[in-house]
């Protein structure tokens, strides 16, 4: 989200373009959005990269108008034209990061009796979760955490996730998810080892 192209349009010094944002959370206008000398290519500045992705913490996309007014000086020639644009995050630049997760199983009855708090009992063993802090990125929050073990399913806003009892069979599948408010996620899936009782 660096770059607009408007079509049919020439760069000259009397135009001014600017785009309409209306995203759920508000509506704004990014002023002085300039053409490439010789273009029609709008970059834009990191300072109006920050605005949208701001006002568009929310959302992976929203439908931007952009505003061409010609002016001689500071009177303006003929109306306002208008065309509407799609402005977009990606998944590449806008998931959140993070480094990964610890568990252990929080019983320490069953711990006990395997003598290690990574391998679970099934139906006995209580699956306890810790998250790495995740970050969010381009102006977007951490919304949740959330952690699929077999068929036991668990979300949390913070990084501590307590799942409960495993009672899927051996070897079952352990993925941790956040995701932001953005809606992006990022997932990681280690295999954990179980015991049939």
């Amino acid at each position: 989200m660096g770059t607009a192209v408007v079509a049919g349009a020439t760069a000259v010094g009397t135009a001014a373009y600017k785009m309409a944002m209306s995203t759920a959370e508000q509506a704004d206008y990014i002023s002085n959005l300039a053409l490439v000398s010789g273009s029609n290519t709008i970059t834009l500045t990191a300072s109006q990269r920050t605005t949208i992705l701001a006002a568009m913490s929310s959302v992976k996309s929203f439908t931007g108008t952009f505003e061409l007014t010609t002016r001689s000086g500071s009177t303006q020639i003929g109306t306002v034209s208008s065309k509407n644009a799609t402005v977009q995050t990606t998944a590449a630049n806008s998931a959140p990061t993070f480094s990964g997760f610890t568990y252990q199983d929080s019983n320490t009855t069953s711990a006990g009796v395997t003598g290690n708090n990574q391998i679970f009992i099934q139906g006995i063993s209580t699956l306890k979760v810790t998250a790495t802090a995740a970050t969010a990125k381009n102006g977007a929050t951490i919304s949740s955490y959330s952690v699929v073990a077999g068929d036991a399913t668990k979300a949390s806003t913070g990084t501590e996730i307590t799942v409960g009892r495993i009672a899927k069979p051996p070897r079952a599948l352990l993925r941790l998810s956040t995701v932001s408010r953005r809606k992006w996620e990022r997932s990681y899936s280690p295999v954990f080892s179980s015991l049939s009782r």
